[in-house]
């Protein structure tokens, strides 16, 4: 106790000890307050008479030292627990989310201020109201079913939890939708005491929701009425190709079995068809001549490659008339008499029809020629003229 006296505390009048020193005391005892979470303080025991404090009544302060850190970490406690509820209260009084606990039939037993902002209840009134006069009769129905499996849950390992959204009726009688988020509390023992839970009002979030569920709507319903369309379309298109290929494949079996030697021509000048009869008048298959151009259809007629009747349909009536006799044009179907064709070795005269050849669009494809050899009708015409 004489521990102000010893030379390690002179000159030190800064520190506790040195003030006590040059308060004139003369002894001095330091016993720590020590609480279950440590050394929270110490007890100052001060006199001006030296070696005052005796080992028994510094164990006698020691004894009481212990009470008074039980007291002062009690104070502190409560301090920390006042301090958080108030952070707590801040929170829940100012969150723009209802904030509540109720008790296992769902009574409400506190609730945040935020409900008079979104319900028009305040919270006293909304304390007093039942379920069923704060819910749609289809909400009211779904809270019940979460109250009774609350009510028989037994995991007390897996807290009780859920979500829902809810049909809420405000104090004016208008309704907004909610989501509810929820967890049933236990006490000590396991057993369930009280709901804990959070309501947000989301009407702006279910309205766009609703919008977006009725644009996919209209956005399905649209493409199912595009997809019909589009399938007529296709399926009208498919028997019109198939009509026009029954067609051109009739058009082709007429063609190539017409009993007058007939070709045809596409826009390039490459011969698409040499029917039958055009292979017997030639001489000249068909495989031989298919896909020629550069008037190489001109070869069994002249023995030469030059313009031919089905070149000159858009020509001058002049132009085909230096070359044919008898030219008659109707429309775009020309006829004229060809002299001096050399088929086969023999001197031939036909007479020939041509006609330019167009898709269902109208666009121009080719032309086609028929080619009749008259020779042997003109030499019986002549024969009988003879005799008359």
């Amino acid at each position: 106790t004489d521990l102000l006296s010893s030379p390690s505390f002179a000159g030190i009048s800064s520190s506790p000890l040195g003030r006590c020193a040059s308060a004139g005391y003369a002894s001095v005892s330091l016993i720590p307050l020590r609480s279950d979470t440590g050394i929270i303080g110490l007890l100052w025991l001060f006199d001006h008479r030296k070696n005052r404090f005796t080992r028994e009544m510094i164990g006698f302060y020691e004894g009481l030292s212990h009470t008074i850190a039980l007291a002062l970490e009690r104070i502190r406690m409560e301090r920390e627990v006042e301090e958080r509820d108030m952070r707590l209260r801040l929170i829940f009084e100012n969150t723009n989310d209802i904030i509540w606990t109720s008790d296992l039939t769902g009574r409400f037993t506190y609730v945040s201020p935020a409900v008079e902002r979104i319900t028009g209840y305040s919270p006293e009134e909304w304390k007093e109201k039942r379920l069923d006069d704060l819910l749609s009769a289809a909400s009211f129905s779904q809270v019940q079913h979460l109250l009774e499996k609350g009510r028989d849950w037994h995991h007390q390992d897996v807290p009780f939890e859920g979500m829902a959204e809810l049909e809420q009726i405000n104090r004016d009688g208008s309704r907004i939708w909610a989501e509810l988020h929820f967890r049933l509390i236990s006490d000590v023992s396991g057993r369930p005491r009280e709901y804990v839970g959070v309501t947000r009002d989301v009407s702006q979030r279910r309205a766009i929701q609703d919008e977006l569920r009725m644009y996919q709507m209209n956005l399905q319903s649209l493409v199912r009425e595009q997809t019909c369309r589009l399938e007529e379309e296709i399926e009208r298109r498919v028997r019109a190709d198939i009509s026009l290929r029954e067609s051109e494949r009739w058009r082709e079996h007429l063609i190539r079995f017409a009993p007058d030697a007939t070709f045809a021509i596409d826009t390039a000048g490459c011969v698409i068809v040499w029917n039958q009869a055009m292979e017997e008048l030639t001489g000249t298959p068909a495989s031989e001549m298919v896909g020629k151009g550069g008037y190489a259809y001109a070869l069994p007629f002249y023995g030469t490659r030059r313009p031919l009747l089905i070149d000159l349909i858009f020509a001058p009536t002049e132009r085909i008339e230096s070359l044919y006799s008898r030219v008659q044009r109707s429309g775009l179907v020309i006829t004229a008499v060809g002299t001096g064709v050399n088929i086969s070795g023999r001197k031939r005269v036909v007479w020939i029809k041509a006609a330019p050849l167009y898709d269902e669009n109208g666009n121009l494809t080719g032309t086609i020629e028929s080619v009749r050899d008259i020779t042997g009708l003109l030499d019986t015409y002549a024969d009988i003229l003879k005799e008359a």
